[in-house]
């Protein structure tokens, strides 16, 4: 179960003409911004957009770093307090491999308006998936099996540590990608030609949070949160 302590934190993000997901972190008393690099390309240094009130806003933010060991991570801090101080532990502590685990995001630019039952903010979508594999090692990353679409990069990964009640969610990575394979294309008779399209092998690529709170300790400037 998905409750609001993850989905008032979760933000479409728009960066020139990339599209992705945003999500924010609280870490001593503080409030920051995570996505993933690739979503701001274009990124000038000093504003993104997010989608409220049915439009595009922009949103003036100062840089805070990437995330450590070359991971797929930018983190900001806005000039004002995005979402509320609900509970959500930004820790890998606990993850078991074959968990279910959650992601959230805007997939394709997808938009479900809600009103205001999420503050005049689009709702993300929610996917289910399987933790299949978690590395503690220097590149820390978690893979999952599930379908993860274009859109969802830089939303967050939650869990629940085994044993504990379901809605103590933890965010343990933020989506990068997916792993894909050539995959041969074939003519009205079945037979392979020449063109090759990216196939969707299932496999999750996520960056560990871990990365995130190294360039947070490195330069702690999020915005000072309102309890």
């Amino acid at each position: 179960m998905i409750t609001a302590n993850v989905i008032h934190r979760t933000f479409q993000l728009r960066c020139g003409e990339d599209l992705g997901t945003s999500f924010t972190i609280d870490v001593d008393d503080k409030q920051y911004l995570c996505t993933a690099k690739h979503c701001l390309r274009n990124f000038c240094g000093k504003s993104i957009e997010l989608f409220h009130e049915q439009k595009w806003k922009t949103l003036d933010v100062d840089f805070v770093g990437y995330g450590s060991k070359d991971s797929d991570i930018c983190v900001l801090s806005a000039k004002i307090q995005l979402s509320p101080t609900h509970p959500l532990p930004p820790t890998m502590a606990g993850m078991a491999i074959g968990q279910d685990a959650y992601f959230l995001g805007f997939p394709y630019g997808i938009q479900i308006e809600a009103g205001k039952l999420n503050r005049l903010f689009p709702l993300p979508l929610v996917k289910r998936a399987t933790v299949s594999a978690v590395s503690f090692e220097e590149q820390k990353i978690v893979l999952m099996d599930g379908h993860n679409n274009p859109g969802f990069s830089g939303g967050p990964v939650v869990f629940v540590k085994p044993g504990s009640p379901i809605n103590e969610l933890n965010v343990a990575a933020i989506i990068s990608g997916y792993r894909f394979e050539p995959s041969p294309v074939l003519d009205e008779k079945d037979k392979e030609t020449s063109l090759k399209v990216h196939a969707n092998t299932g496999i999750i690529i996520s960056s560990a949070i871990d990365h995130a709170l190294d360039a947070i300790k490195d330069n702690p400037i999020g915005i000072k949160i309102d309890t």
